[in-house]
């Protein structure tokens, strides 16, 4: 049997010059897909929201439906409920909404005049009792 030699090969020079073209061809490739460079950078704008956009009132629409239940069916709880969303839509509003008789404004008024309503004949009936007057 004979011995073989296993000699290392060194790479020709046509061949280690192939290698540094495929290094560099693929460094720029790389640098050009590159998302970090100074001519790629996009700079952020937040996106402006107009009025029509915003969320609608809906504890103002919740207060507004309670109350108008709880009025028909002289449910106090309903009243209560709708009186406590009514609130929360007045303190949720912002500034620019709305003025004196705004929607949350207006939601109140009408969960005050309907719980005033729906207590009325009990205050009328204490009133006549310590008046003595007939009602």
């Amino acid at each position: 049997m004979h011995a073989h030699a296993v000699h290392n090969k060194r790479p020709s020079s046509s061949s280690s010059s192939n290698a540094r073209n495929v290094i560099a061809m693929s460094a720029s490739s790389s640098s050009t897909a590159d998302p970090r460079r100074a001519d790629r950078i996009v700079e952020y704008k937040p996106e402006v929201k107009r009025i029509e956009d915003d969320d609608p009132d809906v504890h103002g629409f919740v207060a507004l439906c309670i109350a108008v239940v709880g009025l028909m069916i002289k449910n106090r709880t309903c009243l209560w409920i709708g009186m406590i969303f009514s609130v929360e839509s007045y303190l949720n509003q912002r500034a620019s909404e709305g003025g004196l008789l705004g929607s949350p404004t207006a939601t109140i008024l009408f969960s005050v005049s309907s719980l005033t309503m729906n207590y009325m004949p009990e205050l009328l009936a204490l009133y006549s009792a310590y008046s003595g007057a007939r009602i």
